[in-house]
């Protein structure tokens, strides 16, 4: 009679404990590894490296909600407010998550951190963070972003929507 008070017991701790995380795919470590790029290639302000992460069709539609369409518009747009506005930005991952819809396609959630960007006026901005979100999809090896969304993260004071308020 041990047997199954041994499996109940097993059972009662099993309940309380976290899912088992399975290690990330090969697949979802090449996205985070695009994103890494990104964030590397913003930081050095090198817009041939960010440009190359996208489809020759890809869409880019900026905080600002501008849209910006293939490879040569987005490193143009992005090369404009790197020599003024964002000249001594840093560029910060912070918390990634990645669903595949077919097995070469997937989007994926990059949230990020800014701080030493300027407004056009030259005058400092505060540090902020933003959601960064996109659509990769796999050529031949590599996955590369063809559609991108990204905003900033909005604070609300009062509102009644989750994360929106400022922390207590």
């Amino acid at each position: 009679m041990r047997f199954p008070l041994e499996l109940a017991l097993l059972a009662a701790l099993a309940v309380g404990l976290p899912p088992a995380q399975a290690a990330p795919s090969e697949d979802e470590l090449a996205i985070q590894q695009a994103e890494n790029r990104w964030q590397d290639a913003w930081n050095r302000h090198d817009m041939d490296a960010l440009s190359s992460l996208f489809t020759d069709d890809a869409d880019f539609v900026q905080v600002n909600g501008r849209r910006w369409v293939g490879p040569a518009e987005i490193k143009k747009n992005h090369a404009l407010v790197h020599a003024m506005m964002f000249k001594d930005s840093v560029w910060t991952n912070l918390k990634f998550d990645v669903r595949f819809l077919k097995p070469d396609v997937a989007i994926a959630h990059q949230t990020w951190g800014l701080r030493g960007d300027r407004n056009p006026d030259g005058t400092p901005r505060t540090p902020r963070e933003g959601l960064f979100t996109q659509v990769f999809v796999k050529r031949g090896d590599r996955w590369l972003i063809t559609a991108a969304h990204n905003t900033n993260i909005a604070v609300v004071a009062g509102s009644p929507v989750a994360g929106s308020a400022p922390p207590k």
